[in-house]
């Protein structure tokens, strides 16, 4: 019994922790709200789903940056449960990450969605293999594969209006880089975007890959480059300017080709979004993100230099 009430107590610290490391990066991404209200609120919400839903087995997976992502059984089938914080100023976006996964699935580019509830703030999914970062693959490879996701992504169609526009979702972006305000102006040709497609976010389904955690926002196709400046790349590239501009010249074209997207669209994409994640980032708080900042910056010049 005594063992039984340890574990109940040692379960429960797990959870805790999991929720105070949100915690602190809910206060930094919204120094506003209070953020025992949300741990609060999913807290409830976590009960309410494993009750519905059948769930068994329950563990956080921990890793998540503003959600409790948590693995579990659902009958005999692994499944992962996703409880994304509401009442905060990116809530319309969180809400509707379900939606996005919806309006995916035909093509079989996104992770299945069982399941949700909670105004959608509150999903089931299946669970997926190992992420796409963690094979041993050249930074080309998974630049291609992350390409291909893109265009099967974009392939569903035009997206319902319930989706929110990227102008609306990066207001800073055009106060920072004024030359991003005219790719932002709506167009009949724009697609549902996932917006942080990255090879952390791509995972392996069988014998191919799945997205997870889209941002989900409407905009032009070439927008979706996220894997061309997000930190797991930009460590990689090299810190000679010549390298550097070759570098970048040779995964632009290679992730264009993979993506149906044009290369000049890619490049100029790519070299104000540099600028713009740069003011985004801010102050740095950690040499990861002083590395980052170096590399985007190193980006954003090695694309210049041919594409001025």
């Amino acid at each position: 019994m005594e063992a039984g009430i340890r574990c109940k107590f040692r379960c429960r610290e797990i959870w805790e922790a999991e929720l105070e490391r949100l915690a602190r990066r809910w206060r930094g991404y919204w120094p506003e709200i209070d953020p025992e209200r949300l741990a609060a609120d999913i807290r409830g919400r976590l009960e309410a789903a494993k009750l519905e839903w059948g769930l068994r087995g329950l563990e956080p997976l921990g890793g998540g940056a503003v959600a409790l992502v948590c693995a579990a059984v659902q009958g005999d089938r692994p499944v992962v449960l996703k409880l994304n914080p509401r009442g905060n100023p990116d809530a319309e976006q969180l809400g509707n990450e379900g939606a996005a996964l919806r309006f995916w699935q035909a093509t079989g580019a996104a992770v299945e969605l069982l399941g949700h509830r909670d105004e959608g703030f509150t999903l089931l999914m299946e669970r997926l293999g190992e992420p796409l970062e963690d094979l041993a693959l050249s930074r080309e490879d998974k630049l291609a594969e992350l390409g291909r996701l893109a265009a099967r992504l974009h392939s569903a169609g035009p997206p319902p209006t319930c989706f929110q526009r990227l102008r609306d979702f990066v207001p800073g972006w055009c106060r920072d880089v004024p030359e991003l305000d005219p790719l932002l102006i709506p167009r009949e040709a724009d697609v549902l975007i996932h917006c942080d497609l990255h090879a952390g976010n791509a995972l392996r389904a069988g014998e191919g890959w799945k997205v997870i955690d889209p941002k989900g926002v409407r905009g032009d196709r070439h927008a979706d480059i996220w894997a061309l400046i997000d930190p797991m790349s930009l460590e990689h590239l090299p810190e000679t300017p010549q390298a550097a501009a070759d570098t970048a010249a040779r995964w632009v074209d290679l992730y264009a080709e993979a993506a149906g997207m044009d290369a000049a669209e890619v490049r100029r994409w790519v070299r104000l979004r540099a600028r713009a994640t740069v003011g985004e980032v801010g102050a740095s708080t950690s040499p990861e993100e002083d590395a980052w900042i170096v590399g985007l910056h190193r980006m954003a010049d090695a694309l210049a230099a041919r594409d001025p």
